[in-house]
């Protein structure tokens, strides 16, 4: 497993060599990223991610089928987004085909709901180790009650 980190800061905050220009890093900060590299040195949680996005796509395939919507989720790993497209998205050229208007009232409700999503598609969105089983199934009924209301005002 290869490990990156990245270090920003003002070049006024910039040390010649032996100079020290900064208190050393605080115990809680310190505390925090052993905590984290713990967290993610463990493949259980990658595992996990993987669950949770595959339970979001399942469930978004289903809405999909269930109310006759072109709505795709693509994602890699626990990276995804949302795009109304009978073709999906593949590059620039079938990301700018997507449907933006019906994306918007999708996104609409689903914020009514409880759940923001990306303002735009195919926007990047992102699950964590902190959502659960709950939290996607949350996500999915304010998808659910979205399409609900879309199909409503479309019937009328």
């Amino acid at each position: 497993m290869t490990h990156v980190g990245a270090v920003a800061f003002s070049e006024k905050l910039e040390a010649k060599l032996g100079e020290e220009v900064a208190p050393p890093l605080s115990p809680l900060a310190a505390a925090a990223a052993i905590a984290t590299l713990s967290v993610l040195r463990n493949d259980a949680g990658y595992l996990r991610l993987e669950e949770r996005a595959a339970q979001l796509e399942a469930g978004v395939t289903a809405l999909a089928e269930k109310f006759e919507r072109p709505l795709k989720l693509a994602r890699v790993g626990s990276i995804f987004s949302l795009h109304f497209s009978r073709q999906g998205v593949r590059d620039a050229a079938t990301a700018a085909a997507c449907d933006q208007a019906t994306y918007r009232r999708f996104y609409a409700a689903v914020k009514d709901n409880g759940t923001l999503l990306p303002a735009k598609s195919p926007a990047p969105a992102f699950l964590s180790l902190a959502h659960g089983v709950k939290d996607v199934e949350a996500v999915l009924q304010a998808m659910e009650l979205a399409l609900r209301k879309m199909q409503k005002e479309d019937e009328a």
